[in-house]
């Protein structure tokens, strides 16, 4: 519930004039708003305390820049009991918007001014001279710029130079004005002036390598996770990861980065560099304190949360604003982080009218958006008006930036060992020395203790502007007369230079002490809530005093170390005192933070999923529900026993590996199970390129060749997608998804020798080693000019060979009539095709071969019809007998001659038959021999049978005078062809 800010209620008759104005219209038309200058309403309390005559040193320079001021806004009073509501459920689980945080741009829209009233107060403020800077998202301020020329009579007041304390500053001289026209809107001008905000640290002084030393202790990292029991959450895996944790700041230390890391690395931290958010212009390196600042805020925010992302943000302060309210402005328009932090400070009184306003609206802004900001109480007891270096308080005061109804303050307790035994002699790793929780007492080392200086203690107190919220009740919370106040702080956590917080800072190591650091530190306690529950917290006041409620009225959870003893009074100023449950010195308490987060998660029914990627390579996760979806690390809360199936998916030079954590393995789906807080790494695998194929082989084709090959060894990683072909000459490729692949478009006759490499989602490979050599080769052409010749029963058909021989010489040709397909083939032309039949018209086809296969057949030749020869057998008979013919009897001669035609190639026997007392002595022409002769009628032939009468016996004479005549007759034959022969 939103507290009361007094001085600024509304009265009913105004009440219900902007209730019957909102039923008639959402805000008062642009046309309809007078806003007239001279017209102007006072805005009380707007003056600096320090602003006074004694310090006056006459009215500035009126060229004086006033830059980046803030135009705080109002809600009215409706929008504002509609934001009461909505607040209370966003922190009542059993609400249905239960943690269903606003975004800057849902708030403005739902509470902010109109648009139509934005467009006014810029318009007035162009007119009057200024620059507008910003308009917030969430439409609660503006920022503008000018000078001092534009500033005095636009607000009708006076700036003028005060000289405080050895410096010179500015401020206006008497509370500004506003138009009358916009009294409706604007709540005020922030600051008119340059005094800065105070930090809540006792001063940095350098410390020894030994952090333990005597009676002396110093705080590192190790040992807050000892004292206030961090580890076992740690071991957990509770530590901040995936969360982040916003610092306001107003400086930019040079040696940032350096003194960062090198704390991390000396207090055993994982290594996880903060990042800094410039707002605006640069501010530099202002060093000294405003440095030690920075260095204590975001080393131990991130010392406590030590996987969680820090964001330092810091702003230029100018001659009107301090950069600690613009980086807080900034975090909350941005809705940077679920937990910020602020160590700075300045009381009620002196902030004013305008600024309370402004810190009441941002951090009220910041609890619907589910932030949580953290801020410290003050390091000067209950004298918040003061500083902790001064010697005596001026009265009860606290800190205004602390005391709203939506921030947490953080105040300071201190060890109080007493005879115990809480430290070792000597460090361990990360500087650890702490034994276990140490009992705590206020944190008060002011000049009222003995031993004590200044006013140096845990800031707290009521406040003079706030009634005590609604959740403000535990025991010990004041009752009675003083009971209707917001008291602080509401927490509390070691900040006493007794036991000093380490800081790194120009590569030294110093002791810083005060509520700078506790501040921060529950930052950090509260980054590990979140991660656990999963949800930015809000207010998370509400749960934290009903923890502590629960505990001191009726034996709760033990949450809180309760302190018991010490107070806040200061020299000058009486405070409060420490007793059972809340004070207004140390709040609820110190906390045991695995308690703490246990008991929170139990509030809020839910546990957080914190999801992460790892590995060289990349890709996202998503979840069902919904909730996880991210390429690196994100986080949702579901509530307890929800099984939540997380899918991961590579990017696409990636592949996915396995999951780790949660009760999740391997590399399919994953199945978590919300009974605590669960982290689970998801782990992707950069796919590197696959192998060389190997064992590449080539087999020629017509016009292609087809390459087989065996698959790399490795696939890099990632499977492979394809494989290229190339070949040498001419680059020609192919690809497909295995082997074998057939390359085509290669010119038959021409050697080839192919490569193969193997692609993936990384890329190509290398190159397999050369194939064999191959030749494609394809059919010859068609041969042309086929030409036909018709004869005896067949054609003789010549040619043209084909232009191509398909790369290898032509080996045969053959020749196919039509019809019939008879065929013929030779090695060239010209070709006889037989067979045919005579009378019969043909054409005739060419078609010729290679060593690869027969190409295609020419054009058809002319038509041409074979014909039947016929040749003549003359047979000629000597002597007495016949000659006769098989097969027929066509040749039957007995006589001198005879002659008979036979068809081409009929083939005959011709067989001599001799007369009785007759034989056949044999043939003469184109037979011979003396059997059956066989002729071909390929020609006309002719044939002579001869036949000789048989011998007749003679009876032998007598010798006498006859037979030696007959004798004689025969020598003398002989003798004389003897002489012939000579």
């Amino acid at each position: 519930m939103k507290g009361v800010i007094k001085g600024f209620s509304v009265s009913i008759v105004m009440l219900s004039i902007s209730v019957i104005l909102s039923f008639a219209s959402p805000s008062l038309a642009l046309s309809a708003r007078v806003i007239d200058n001279n017209d102007a309403i006072i805005l009380p309390g707007n003056v600096h305390p320090l602003a006074r005559p004694e310090f006056d040193r006459g009215q500035a320079d009126p060229s004086l820049p006033m830059k980046r001021m803030i135009l705080t806004l109002r809600l009215s009073d409706a929008k504002q009991a509609e934001l009461d509501r909505l607040l209370t459920e966003l922190h009542d689980p059993a609400s249905p918007n239960y943690h269903h945080w606003l975004t800057p741009e849902e708030f403005g829209s739902r509470f902010g001014p109109s648009p139509e009233d934005i467009e006014a107060i810029t318009g007035w403020l162009v007119s009057s001279g200024f620059v507008v800077d910003e308009v917030a998202k969430g439409r609660l301020w503006i920022n503008f710029s000018g000078s001092v020329a534009a500033v005095e009579p636009a607000f009708h007041t006076q700036i003028h130079l005060y000289y405080v304390n050895g410096q010179l500053h500015h401020a206006n001289d008497r509370d500004p004005s506003i138009p009358r026209g916009l009294s409706d809107l604007v709540a005020g001008i922030v600051s008119l002036n340059d005094f800065p905000r105070k930090m809540m640290h006792a001063g940095a002084r350098p410390v020894q390598p030994d952090y333990t030393s005597g009676s002396t202790n110093y705080l590192s990292p190790g040992d807050f996770a000892i004292i206030y029991n961090l580890n076992v959450l740690y071991n957990a895996g509770i530590d901040g990861s995936g969360q982040k944790i916003a610092i306001v700041g107003r400086t930019n230390p040079s040696t940032a980065s350096s003194d960062w890391a090198a704390f991390r690395s000396t207090m055993g931290l994982p290594a996880n560099p903060p990042q800094i958010i410039v707002n605006g212009t640069d501010p530099g390196d202002l060093g000294g304190d405003e440095d030690t600042e920075a260095d204590l805020d975001v080393e131990w925010s991130g010392g406590v949360a030590k996987n969680a992302t820090i964001l330092f943000v810091t702003s230029q302060s100018t001659g009107t604003t301090d950069g600690v309210d613009l980086s807080a402005q900034y975090i909350v328009d941005n809705n940077l982080a679920p937990v910020m932090s602020t160590s700075f400070g300045e009381c009620e009184s002196d902030l004013g009218t305008s600024e309370n306003n402004f810190y009441n609206n941002v951090w009220q802004q910041a609890t619907t958006q589910g932030i949580t900001p953290f801020v410290s109480s003050g390091d000067s007891g209950a004298a918040g008006c003061d500083s902790g270096g001064d010697t005596e308080g001026s009265g009860q005061a606290v800190n205004g930036l602390a005391s709203t109804p939506y921030n947490i303050a953080v105040g300071g307790t201190e060890f109080n060992e007493g005879s115990g035994n809480y430290w070792n002699t000597t460090n361990g790793p990360g500087d650890v020395s702490a034994i276990s929780y140490i009992p705590e007492v206020a944190w008060n080392e002011s000049g009222d203790v003995s031993g004590g200086s200044d006013l140096w203690a845990s800031g707290g107190g009521h406040s003079t502007l706030y009634t005590k919220p609604a959740w403000q009740a535990a025991t010990g919370v004041p009752t009675g007369q003083r009971a209707n106040h917001r008291y602080v702080p509401d927490v509390a956590l070691s900040a006493a230079m007794h036991d000093s917080y380490l800081v790194e800072q120009t590569g030294t190591l110093y002791a810083v002490a005060g509520t700078s650091a506790s501040s921060p530190s529950f930052a950090g306690l509260m980054a590990l809530v979140v991660q656990e529950t999963g949800q930015g917290q809000g207010n998370a006041n509400v749960p934290l005093y009903q923890i502590g409620k629960a505990q001191y009225a009726s034996g709760g959870a033990t949450v809180f170390h309760d302190i018991t003893s010490g107070n806040n009074s200061v020299p000058g100023v009486t405070g409060y005192t420490c007793g059972t449950g809340y004070s207004a010195v140390t709040g609820l308490g110190s906390v045991d933070a695995n308690a703490l987060v246990n008991a929170m998660q139990t509030h809020t029914g839910t546990f957080g999923l914190l999801v992460t990627s790892a590995g060289t390579g990349g890709g996202a996760v998503a979840s069902s529900p919904s909730g996880i979806s991210c390429g690196s690390t994100c986080f949702a809360p579901y509530t307890s026993g929800a099984v939540v199936t997380l899918t991961a998916t590579p990017n696409g030079n990636s592949t996915f590996t396995g999951w780790s954590g949660g009760g999740c393995s391997g590399a399919g789906a994953c199945q978590v199970t919300m009974n605590a807080a669960q982290s689970v790494t998801a782990t992707f695998t950069a796919i590197s390129l696959p192998g060389a194929p190997t064992g590449a082989t080539a087999t020629a084709g017509n016009g292609q060749a087809t390459v087989s090959f065996t698959a790399p060894a490795s696939n890099g990683g990632g499977a492979i997608t394809s494989y290229t072909v190339t070949s040498t000459p001419g680059n020609f490729t192919a690809s497909g998804s295995s082997s074998p692949i057939t390359i085509t478009g290669l010119t038959n006759g021409a050697a080839y020798t192919f490569t193969v490499a193997a692609t993936n989602a990384a890329g190509t490979g290398p190159a397999s080693d050369p194939s064999n050599s191959v030749t494609p080769v394809g059919p010859p052409g068609a041969p042309t000019g086929a030409t036909a010749t018709a004869g005896d029963r067949q054609a003789t058909v010549s040619f043209t060979a084909p232009s191509s021989d398909g790369g290898s010489p032509i080996t045969s040709y053959t020749v196919t009539s039509t019809p019939g397909n008879f065929t013929a083939t030779a090695s060239s032309s010209p070709i006889t095709v037989t067979g045919l039949t005579a009378g019969a018209s043909y054409t005739f086809t060419v078609t010729a071969a290679n060593a690869a296969e027969t190409g295609p057949a020419s054009a058809p030749s002319g038509s041409v019809t074979p014909f039947l020869t016929s040749y003549s057998l003359s047979v000629t008979v000597i002597g007495n007998g016949t000659v006769d013919s098989s097969p027929g009897t066509d040749i039957a001669c007995g006589g001198s001659t005879c002659n008979q035609m036979f068809t081409s190639d009929a083939v005959l026997t011709l067989t001599a038959t001799p007369a009785s007392g007759y034989s056949f002595t044999g043939w003469t022409g184109n037979c011979y021999g003396t059997g059956s002769c066989v002729v071909t009628m390929s020609q006309a032939l002719s044939a002579t049978a001869t036949f000789q009468p048989n011998a007749v016996a003679v009876p032998a004479p007598a010798l006498g005078t006859r037979g030696f005549f007959i004798v004689a007759i025969a020598l003398g034959v002989y003798l004389a062809r003897r002489r012939e022969r000579r």
